[in-house]
């Protein structure tokens, strides 16, 4: 299960873990689920979210 900002609670699948990294990818299964949209790193403010998305051991994150 996992809770999403808004408090849903959706059924999640593990697809791949690693204990030694602390890093799982899972699968969703909902059609309420939007993408989320790429922004600018260089328009963030203090106080925004933000996601990375990458690779936690070779530091490749999408740009």
């Amino acid at each position: 299960m996992l809770t999403t900002k808004n408090n849903k609670t959706l059924s999640a699948k593990v697809v791949a873990k690693s204990k030694e990294q602390n890093v799982a990818l899972l699968f969703v299964a909902d059609k309420t689920l939007k993408p989320i949209s790429l922004g600018n790193s260089s328009a963030v403010k203090n106080g925004d979210d933000i996601f990375a998305i990458g690779d936690p051991v070779l530091g490749l994150t999408l740009r």
